[in-house]
């Protein structure tokens, strides 16, 4: 919006005005840009009453459209008129559901507007200042408002405040619109046949009434669902905003718990204020900046944990068509969120160096860089070793940065380790009669948290928001730990994710690292007899019965002492599905083969989006025909919407675009696959641990190359596989030019060579 000038209108009066904004456009393949069709509004008063609008342009052009300000003033100026609102209002919000579709569909939005709004997980959001505003810094205040000039005849001048709030952003686990409306009771409309969302102009001409009712209610929902958070804000979390995203609610509701506890949140953090001078030469006065820093003891060592944050543990241990069996999927109860309860309060001031293992073990925060060897027998070694293209391996062997519950874990296993910079981090109250249930930093948070989500009904509004903010303080301690990267919008270049305002390197590693432990100790201590399909982060597939897995070691039962703190008698893993036959393609890739009947399926796609016309029942179905009929170099066909960026940057309306994506779901190689096996017709094989990185990292790199052209399906493809490998490890240290040769051709080539050079006893004129 255009710059404030220095004699700053008055706001006219305290009105605030509620908006609900959605537009209806087709796309145009000949400009590749949206034909608008509609704009439409949806204005809630204070005494919930709702208005609705509906804004036809003259016609398709793009000079055709309105601008913001026209829009705003064709939806006010006829309340005014009718008396149901007898002053113009102060302060404007508009709502939308995922902003970005709908804001650039303003004649002036790039001219004015462009650099206004800041890009937030792939939509946008409105703040105060056109100038650098940090988003973390900003979030935690009150929505950024614009202040926009209608009329400077009247007197006093009509303006307002201008707030443009995404209501995707505040949704738990970024629920859709119709989801919204299900929550508020107030469903979406569906499009009838012959019509559809692909083509809305014949809709429109077609049904105008269907056509207005469809798009009004998208408006309706997304201020009413608005309305809705912010009394929830005020009621429950006890402020009088809405911020900008739920992360930021749990931030604010964290920070609030401490301090009501009388507990610092510089201490327990490690932060401390630093203040400096501004100098207002507009204002000839100085300005008092004041941003949280780390202490100099916590800043000095937070490269310890920062190489130590890995996050999640994620690793298929078979490939294929399952053995028939009973599989459980297993989750750790609240996993991150209990896993928090295991924090107190450092002493920054005292941490200090040590080398020795041991130190490492029991109830210790500590992060250490460690080389390490397991013995064979252990299926499951417990050590990350960090990859910048694959990820997380765990090898027999190698060089880990690790937390102390791995490195305790490691130990018990009996592993050799050798520790070659480590430090220690003492809690303040270790040596003091307090236990970890009157001392956890985190208590009174989840604490919180879990008794007012059993306060409301499961799956109502309030019970998944306060669900949400549980799980999302995690998410907020790790901000900025490793390098992210986001479009700002207003330079027009991308920048490295700041941290938030809790952001804490020490919490996240050691959480994380805590988790991977316990889930670690668990599957060590499966019975011989149980296998395991994948680990995926929190919880893992396997054939073992809840009442035969051990969950009495160190480390398990640590987290069970912390569910039992939140839930008491509680159990610690929660099975989620179960099934009779599973198929398992990679990390992150697990089907159901056949189910169990009354049992919710596994379903993970590994990433795959099926086409938008197979109903998502179908999709397990249409993911297993689709594995085991894969073909090499198949792609499949995606649709996927423009970024920010390059919608920023070629100001563009939000446009799909069709993509051929080179379909991946061969087997990822974190584990060494053997025993292959033919089973229900396709290949299936186990796995062991790399024996060390350089290992693992050739043969990846080698399948890399190989499934451009292949696939792994059969016991062909699997010999074809292995002599491919063998050509490239055994004769490549020959200094023999393989290609894409095959063994039984290279040795009919050295036949011949020394056959014409009269070498190894070959003679070619006998």
């Amino acid at each position: 919006m255009p710059p404030a000038s220095k004699n700053v209108s008055v706001i006219s009066n305290d009105l605030t005005l509620h908006i609900g904004f959605d537009t209806e456009y087709v796309f145009n393949p000949e400009t590749r840009q949206n034909d608008i069709l509609s704009y439409q509004s949806y204005v809630v008063l204070s005494d919930n009453t709702g208005i609705s609008n509906i804004i036809y342009p003259p016609d398709s052009q793009k000079k055709s459209r309105l601008s913001f300000k026209d829009f705003l003033f064709q939806t006010i100026a006829p309340l005014l008129e009718t008396g149901v609102i007898t002053e113009w209002p102060g302060t404007i919000n508009i709502y939308a559901h995922f902003i970005r579709a709908d804001i650039t569909s303003f004649t002036n939005f790039w001219s004015d507007y462009k650099i206004l709004l800041k890009g937030i997980r792939g939509t946008v959001s409105s703040f105060k200042n056109r100038y650098g505003i940090d988003f973390d810094e900003q979030q935690e205040r009150r929505v950024k408002t614009e202040q926009i000039m209608f009329d400077k005849r009247t007197s006093p001048p009509r303006c307002s405040n201008v707030a443009f709030i995404d209501t995707l952003l505040i949704t738990p686990g970024g629920m859709g619109l119709a989801e919204c409306g299900e929550l508020l009771g107030l469903s979406k409309l569906t499009i009838p046949a012959p019509y559809s969302i692909t083509n809305m102009r014949e809709y429109l001409l077609g049904d105008r009434a269907g056509f207005e009712a469809y798009a009004l209610r998208d408006a309706e929902i997304a201020v009413r669902y608005a309305l809705q958070v912010r009394n929830f804000c005020v009621r429950e979390l006890m402020i009088d905003r809405v911020p900008a995203t739920i992360g930021a609610m749990a931030v604010s509701r964290f920070t609030k718990t401490l301090k009501e506890n009388n507990m610092s949140p510089e201490v327990c953090l490690g932060t401390h204020i630093k203040t400096r001078e501004l100098w207002l030469t507009e204002k000839q006065a100085f300005r008092t900046i004041k941003n949280p820093a780390s202490v100099p003891s916590r800043e000095l060592f937070e490269t310890f944990p920062i190489n130590c944050y890995h996050g999640g543990r994620n690793e298929c241990f078979m490939m294929g068509v399952t053995p028939s069996d009973h599989w459980y999927d297993y989750d750790l109860a609240g996993a991150y969120t209990t896993g928090l309860l295991d924090i107190l309060t450092p002493d920054y001031g005292n941490i200090r160096l040590s080398k020795n293992p041991d130190y490492y073990c029991g109830h210790v925060m500590g992060f250490a860089l460690v080389t390490f060897r397991f013995p064979e027998s252990v299926p499951y070694p417990s050590l990350p070793v960090r990859t910048d293209q694959y990820g997380l391996f765990f090898p027999l062997s190698g060089e880990s940065w690790a937390t102390a519950p791995e490195i305790e874990l490691a130990l018990s296993l009996g592993a050799d380790i050798t520790i070659h910079n480590g430090i220690i981090v003492p809690w303040i109250c270790a040596t003091s009669a307090h236990n970890s249930k009157s001392t956890s930093v985190f208590l009174p948070f989840v604490q919180q948290v879990r008794e007012n989500r059993n306060r409301h009904i499961k799956g109502s509004l309030e019970e998944k928001f306060w669900k949400e903010i549980g799980n999302s303080l995690y998410g907020k301690l790790a901000q900025g730990l490793r390098a992210k990267t986001a479009f700002d919008t207003a330079r027009g270049l991308n920048r490295s994710l700041p941290p938030s305002s809790v952001t804490q390197p020490f919490f996240a590693a050691h959480v994380t690292g805590f988790i991977r432990a316990v889930v670690g100790e668990l599957m060590n201590a499966l019975p011989s007899d149980s296998s395991v399909v994948s680990v995926t982060t929190d919880g893992f597939l396997t054939n073992c019965p809840l009442n035969k897995i051990n969950m009495s070691g160190p480390l398990s039962s640590r987290f069970q002492s912390l569910c039992d703190i939140v839930d008491p008698g509680s159990s610690m893993l929660t099975c989620k599905h179960e099934v009779s036959q599973l198929i398992a393609m990679k990390t992150r890739g697990q089907l159901t083969y056949r189910a169990i009947q009354g049992k919710p399926v596994v379903h993970a796609r590994a990433g795959v989006k099926p086409p938008a016309d197979i109903p998502r029942s179908d999709y397990n179905d249409y993911m297993v025909d689709l594995y085991l009929n894969r073909l090499p170099g198949q792609t499949l066909s995606r649709s996927t919407l423009i970024s920010t960026r390059e919608m920023w940057l070629s100001e563009s309306d939000l446009i799909s675009r069709e993509q051929d994506i080179r379909l991946n779901l061969e087997f990822d190689f974190k584990r060494q696959p053997v025993q292959p096996a033919m089973n229900e017709g396709h290949l299936l094989m186990f796995s062991r641990p790399w024996d060390n990185m350089e290992e693992a990292l050739q043969q990846r790199s080698l399948f890399d190359d190989w499934r451009q052209t292949h696939t792994l399906k059969t016991l062909a493809d699997w010999d074809d596989w292995c002599d491919f490998l063998y050509c490239r490890t055994v004769f490549s240290d020959m200094k023999l030019k393989v290609g894409s040769k095959r063994s039984d051709d290279i040795l009919v080539r050295l036949f011949l060579r020394a056959l014409t050079q009269c070498q190894w006893g070959a003679d070619a004129e006998r």
